[in-house]
């Protein structure tokens, strides 16, 4: 977790889910193709980009969807108050 209650720092290593999948052994191992594809952003209402998302995902035989939120949408005294997902 590296979120708005977590205290960054020079040594923390963040690694993305997809850095991981790429680097993952098993995957290596195992000739599996990874694709990444921008579905939306957290903070906008841009959708422009979920057609390529969802074309991605139907045309893969797993598909690994990453949602969060950003340090505006969660914090101290900036929680949301619902659990909708954020952004388009």
């Amino acid at each position: 977790m590296a979120g708005s209650y977590t205290q960054i720092s020079s040594y923390v290593n963040i690694v993305t889910v997809h850095e991981g999948l790429l680097n993952a052994s098993a995957i290596k191992a195992a000739g599996v193709q990874v694709t990444y594809t921008m579905g939306s952003q957290i903070d906008n209402d841009d959708a422009s980009d979920i057609p390529n998302a969802v074309a991605a995902a139907k045309a893969a035989d797993v598909a690994v969807i990453v949602v969060g939120d950003s340090g505006a949408s969660c914090g101290e005294w900036g929680d949301r108050d619902d659990l909708d997902l954020a952004g388009s």
